[in-house]
């Protein structure tokens, strides 16, 4: 009886009225891992073996620098949201990327960097809109080298349900040996561990 109990405790928006933001902060707000980091472009030979792809997992965890540590996210209740009226979550990740350098006119992988970033999504009525917090994503501070942070030109949050979501960059990518770049979408994706 006392784990049935308990079960019954555990289930989501138990208490919350539909369409809230308190239901929807219970159903989205917790720990999620990354999934795959797809490239929407034809696939890519990043490692220089001959093999292209494009999970990109499979090209970047051969470089220094890959930490599987950093592909968790958080999603929580924004502190902002104490600060004002806005009722707005917090979306937190780390995403993996090829750190592109540029040398002597040639650019090549020194390793895999990561992004730390917040997006948020703030609830408006019985509805959400996604809202990035300072507006649109600039990497104009950037050193010169960092080629790859100096072709996003977006980064948001896209398909947010059923306990995944997605971050979806629009940037560059180089093939090794290649002289183009190739401008697509990168999606990292999201699932809920608890």
């Amino acid at each position: 009886m006392a784990a049935v109990v308990c079960l019954m405790g555990c289930e989501k928006n138990v208490g919350y009225e539909a369409g809230t933001f308190e239901a929807l902060a219970n159903e989205m707000c917790g720990e999620y891992v990354l999934t795959g980091m797809h490239w929407t472009g034809t696939p890519i030979d990043l490692n220089g073996d001959g093999s292209g792809y494009n999970d990109l997992i499979k090209e970047l965890c051969w470089f220094n620098g890959y930490y599987e540590p950093n592909h968790f996210a958080e999603v929580a209740v924004s502190d902002i949201a104490d600060k004002n009226d806005d009722k707005t979550i917090a979306v937190s990740v780390m995403l993996a990327y090829p750190d592109f350098r540029l040398e002597d006119g040639n650019t090549s992988i020194a390793g895999v960097g990561y992004l730390p970033f917040t997006l948020r999504e703030t609830y408006i009525g019985g509805d959400t809109r996604v809202a990035l917090t300072y507006g649109p994503v600039s990497f104009d501070q950037v050193p010169d080298e960092e080629v790859f942070l100096k072709g996003i030109t977006e980064l948001r949050i896209t398909d947010f349900e059923d306990g995944e979501f997605t971050v979806r960059l629009r940037c560059h990518l180089k093939e090794a040996d290649e002289d183009e770049y190739k401008h697509e979408y990168l999606n990292y994706y999201y699932r809920r561990l608890n």
